[in-house]
């Protein structure tokens, strides 16, 4: 069985269906950090290209569909290392990445691919802007062109994907605390959102059962403890500058039939969970 879930996406409210239920019973738990990196693998190969310096720079896509998830990697200490792409668009056969590391570490860079045939036909990688640099206006700086390697000669190594990112944290009055995490880059809608709920120092994984988000508000997240399913809801409240978009309010917990408690949410969302153990449900 699976569950129809409501998310908004890039502005959109879409369904996801990729949840299951409760019907079957969840896996041991185990010790585990939610934004600790994990191994992935390659799909199919757009292109492969090296710099002067020597750092090769693998772009794959993974999926057919209108809009297929194209991934970024650069080989490091003999794995593919997977990094953020914050921007991407394909016209004509051109494919544009805009791309930095997980850790925003370093600056992020446009790397362009000539496609032919599905497969690249050179590469270029620069600074960010500098792929739009004929515009008028932008001076980014110029792109090098990449020298284009065998795709075989990556096939095999080691890929690592990106790491977990915290979406929210809420404290309850009660002294427990509600954690919610999905992948930096999400290519897989709600199926990949984790939560975690219970006291800060066992903080243990719950399925999620339901998951609907009204195109300018916020989520209301089903999740199971036991037997009971509670529901996670935070509130939309009016910006109080003034501006065009809502803030979030009152966080409240409900489990079952019971009075629902309240819950404050922290703002600005934290990037580290520092002060919590969690347990992970097994696969």
């Amino acid at each position: 069985m699976h569950l129809s879930l409501s998310v908004l996406v890039a502005g959109t409210l879409v369904t996801c269906s990729a949840c299951s239920s409760t019907s079957n019973a969840p896996s041991a738990e185990s010790s585990c950090d939610p934004l600790a990196t994990h191994p992935t693998s390659l799909a199919t190969i757009l292109g492969v290209g090296k710099d002067g310096a020597g750092t090769v720079y693998v772009v794959d896509q993974r999926g057919a569909s209108a809009v297929p998830a194209v991934r970024v990697f650069i080989v490091s200490n003999g794995s593919l290392v997977r990094q953020d792409v914050i921007g991407s668009g394909l016209s004509n056969g051109e494919d544009l990445e805009t791309f930095q590391s997980p850790d925003s570490s370093t600056a992020a860079r446009d790397l362009t691919i000539q496609l032919a045939g599905g497969k690249a036909t050179s590469m270029t990688l620069g600074p960010e802007g500098s792929a739009k640099s004929k515009l008028e206006g932008i001076d980014a700086g110029a792109a090098a062109p990449l020298t284009l390697v065998e795709a075989s000669a990556v096939e095999g190594l080691p890929a690592i994907d990106l790491p977990g990112a915290v979406n929210y944290v809420a404290d309850g009055t009660d002294g427990n605390a509600i954690v919610v995490t999905s992948p930096l880059d999400d290519d897989l809608g709600t199926s990949a959102f984790h939560l975690f709920y219970g006291k800060p120092t066992a903080m243990v994984e719950r399925p999620i059962v339901s998951f609907s988000q009204a195109l300018s508000g916020y989520p209301s997240i089903g999740f199971t403890v036991g037997s009971v399913t509670y529901v996670m809801a935070i509130a939309s409240v009016p910006s109080p500058d003034g501006g065009p978009f809502d803030v979030p309010g009152l966080v409240t917990v409900t489990p079952g039939t019971g009075a629902a408690v309240p819950f404050t949410l922290r703002l600005s969302t934290p990037k580290t969970l520092s002060g919590f153990t969690f347990l992970c449900l097994g696969s």
